[in-house]
C-alpha cells in the first residue's frame, strides 16, 4: 500500500492517487490514451491498440505506443469500452490483481500484472 504507483518490470503496484483517480475519475485518465480496435492480418489476434499517450501515464503502467491490449483477467477485449468495462466490472468485485496479456509493439506476447490497493 502506497501513495505513488511504481513498476518492476512487467509489474506494476497502483499507487492511492492513481488507485482513486481510476475509481472517480477514470473517464479522464483513459482520455489520457489514444487506442484504435486492432485485428490482425496474419492470425486471430484483436485487441485494443495504442495508438498515443500522454509519456508519464505509459511509463508509469508500463505501455508504449504500439502495443495492443489482447486479454484482462484471461478474458479477451476488443475495445476501449469492453477493456475499461471488464476492469470495472473485476475491481467492483473485488479484484485487486489484474492480469493483462500484451502484443508489444516489438511482435512478443507478455503479460503485465497490475495490482491495485485494497480499499
Amino acid at each position: 500500500d502506497q501513495q505513488e504507483t511504481t513498476r518492476n518490470g512487467n509489474v506494476v503496484n497502483i499507487g492511492r492517487e492513481d488507485e482513486a483517480r481510476l475509481r472517480e475519475r477514470s473517464e479522464e485518465m483513459f482520455g489520457q490514451l489514444d487506442v484504435d480496435t486492432y485485428v490482425s492480418k496474419s492470425s486471430d489476434l484483436r485487441g485494443v491498440y495504442v495508438r498515443s499517450a500522454d509519456p508519464q501515464l505509459a511509463s508509469r503502467f508500463g505501455v508504449a505506443i504500439g502495443d495492443v491490449l489482447l486479454e484482462v483477467n484471461g478474458r479477451k477485449v476488443e475495445s476501449k469500452a469492453q477493456a475499461i468495462q471488464t476492469g470495472k466490472s473485476d475491481y467492483n468485485r473485488g479484484v485487486r490483481t489484474f492480469v493483462t496479456k500484451w502484443l508489444t509493439s516489438s511482435g512478443q506476447i507478455i503479460d503485465r500484472t497490475y495490482q491495485a490497493p485494497d480499499r
